[in-house]
């Protein structure tokens, strides 16, 4: 194989792997948690939609923070969100089925933030504050 075609082929192995390593999603309860959130707030609404991979989505509203980015979104809840409780230090894993309107949560996004208002994103992770 000459040097032009053998440096293609790697540059386009590299292309297709890299995206996967870097979009994986980290389901590890015990990880260091994310300091700030896209969004911290309270939910408002809840909808269950089970289809494929969508479990279904919230509607969280707060307020503009130094650690937050936004103050309303419309987040989309997968079989990948990590769902959590939070009590003083401790956490422990929840389901999305104990996620109530009224309660205090904190949001952060994984890939592309539809820039509409409210904001519209898929949750990595969903911690309720306690």
């Amino acid at each position: 194989m000459n040097i032009r075609r053998r440096n293609f082929v790697q540059l386009v192995g590299f292309g297709l792997v890299m995206p996967i390593v870097g979009c994986t999603a980290s389901t590890n309860q015990n990880a260091t948690p994310r300091v700030g959130a896209d969004i911290r707030g309270t939910i408002t609404q809840v909808n269950q939609a089970i289809t494929g991979d969508i479990l279904g989505s919230l509607l969280v509203e707060g307020k503009l923070e130094t650690d937050t980015h936004y103050d309303r979104a419309s987040i989309t809840i997968t079989k990948q969100t990590v769902v959590l409780e939070q009590q003083g230090q401790n956490r422990r894993s929840i389901t999305f089925a104990d996620l109530q309107k009224g309660q205090l949560v904190q949001v952060g996004f994984i890939g592309a933030v539809a820039e509409t208002y409210p904001v519209q994103a898929q949750a990595d992770e969903v911690v309720i504050l306690k």
